[in-house]
């Protein structure tokens, strides 16, 4: 699937076992069920583990956007991501989610890229703009404009 990226970084942190970093990214406007990660098998969890352990998801936003099937592991798009609403016009956006297992306890952080998928067309102040430009201008010239 072109819209989604599954890489992963994970390091163990010395002193805090457990504790690690994944990173996917997921399109904006995914359809439900769309597949993010292998999340269980990139933490090294096995499938079995994950009911008795209380496998359970934590998200510092809004917590419905993202879920995991327990039965296979997989992180996938719960609801509909509006980029813009999540995180209006910053350039870099993310959904931040802890993944927690008891016995023994371990916390896990993962972070999922929500990538621009250019829904919203620019809109410019003015329709049209004039510009005076002499001839003697050196060809590497710019011409700063208002932004969209």
């Amino acid at each position: 699937n072109p819209g989604v990226c599954c890489s992963y970084f994970f390091s163990s942190q010395p002193g805090r076992q457990g504790t690690g970093q994944l990173h996917y990214s997921v399109s904006e406007e995914a359809k439900h069920g769309t597949f993010v990660g292998r999340i269980a098998q990139d933490l090294g969890l096995e499938l079995a583990e994950l009911v008795p352990r209380l496998f359970r998801v934590a998200s510092k936003s809004r917590g419905d956007l993202l879920e995991v099937n327990l039965q296979n592991g997989i992180l996938f798009v719960n609801s509909r991501i509006d980029r813009e609403e999540l995180c209006g016009w910053n350039s870099e956006c993310s959904i931040h989610l802890e993944v927690i297992v008891d016995g023994p306890l371990q916390v896990f952080h993962v972070d999922v890229e929500v990538r621009d998928i250019n829904d919203n067309p620019p809109v410019f102040p003015a329709t049209q703009k004039n510009l005076s430009i002499a001839e003697s201008r050196p060809l590497d010239s710019r011409f700063p404009l208002e932004g969209a």
